[in-house]
């Protein structure tokens, strides 16, 4: 275990001075604090691809430097289980990075949650305001600090013209430490091609590819400014074989990070379409929330509409 770490094993003696101060700070969780699943949820240890319970769950998430915390941006309950996890450490110097704010931002507690994450570049009618109300609340309830790890609107239009030269100097040195292989980058624009329903134009791929890779370097750069901490962001980003935390194992691999998906999955998947679809996630994270998929409309509904 790093020194950043969430939680100590208890008392023990450590050699260097900093561990021995940082163990201070540390707090131990209660054996009976156990997140609850409702019907039809589950969390799967994808090493395994076995189920498990919540309390083995977040006693490993307790161990990471940087944990990362996936998300459909328009489920409810993804959010609401989130918030459950954070409100389960105890920890006087975790950080939160947010995908929903940018980078170089710090969201102050207030006395209305709303203005305080508008005041650091948080855009209410993008993110669907109330729907990550429970997280933030969540966050500043446990005194932790919460800071932005998106780009702005105007760098992510330059990096996409650009295909990544108008990245910030920074940002080149965390991915070029991480460069991506030609399987690799295949995988990224197959992901980006079905993200966008295959409607995408393949000349466009790398001005994305571009704009993706930007995305991840500077989350890993806010993560690794505010050690230790909490990533929240979709689930793309969370990706351990092409997101952030490819990014920051490249930049810091003695650092422990953990990923978690929090997917969607039908209630009538049978015992072996369930381990099927769990061994293709295998290489995507370390662990995957599942429940109940949303009513919502074809989302490609929107793209064969177009001319």
């Amino acid at each position: 275990m790093t020194p950043y770490s969430f939680f100590s094993d208890g008392c023990r003696r450590c050699l260097h001075t900093f561990t021995v101060l940082a163990a201070m700070l540390w707090a131990c969780l209660p054996a009976s604090a156990e997140l609850t699943l409702q019907a039809h949820e589950q969390v799967y240890d994808l090493r395994t691809q076995q189920a498990v319970s919540t309390q083995a769950w977040v006693s490993h998430m307790q161990q990471a430097d940087v944990l990362l915390l996936g998300e459909i941006h328009d489920n409810p309950r993804h959010h609401q289980v989130r918030a459950d996890i954070l409100r389960r450490f105890n920890h006087p110097r975790l950080s939160v990075v947010a995908e929903h704010l940018p980078a170089g931002e710090q969201a102050l507690a207030t006395p209305d949650l709303l203005s305080g994450l508008q005041a650091a570049g948080f855009n209410a009618q993008g993110w669907r305001w109330p729907l990550h109300q429970p997280v933030f609340e969540a966050a500043f309830q446990g005194h932790m600090r919460v800071f932005g790890g998106n780009l702005r609107s105007a760098e992510v239009k330059g990096i996409y013209a650009s295909k990544g030269e108008s990245a910030p100097a920074g940002l080149k040195v965390l991915l070029a430490n991480a460069s991506l292989d030609p399987k690799q980058l295949q995988a990224l624009r197959h992901e980006i091609d079905q993200g966008h329903c295959g409607a995408l134009p393949a000349s466009q791929f790398d001005n994305m590819v571009a704009v993706q890779r930007a995305r991840d370097a500077v989350m890993a750069q806010a993560a690794l400014q505010h050690l230790p901490a909490v990533v929240l962001a979709g689930n793309g980003h969370v990706w351990q074989h092409l997101g952030v935390p490819q990014v920051l194992r490249a930049n810091r691999p003695e650092l422990t990070t953990v990923s978690v998906l929090f997917m969607e999955a039908p209630t009538e998947q049978s015992p072996e379409q369930r381990q099927a679809w769990l061994a293709s996630l295998a290489h995507q994270a370390d662990w995957v929330w599942v429940g109940a998929p949303m009513d919502r409309p074809d989302p490609c509904l929107a793209f064969k509409a177009k001319p």
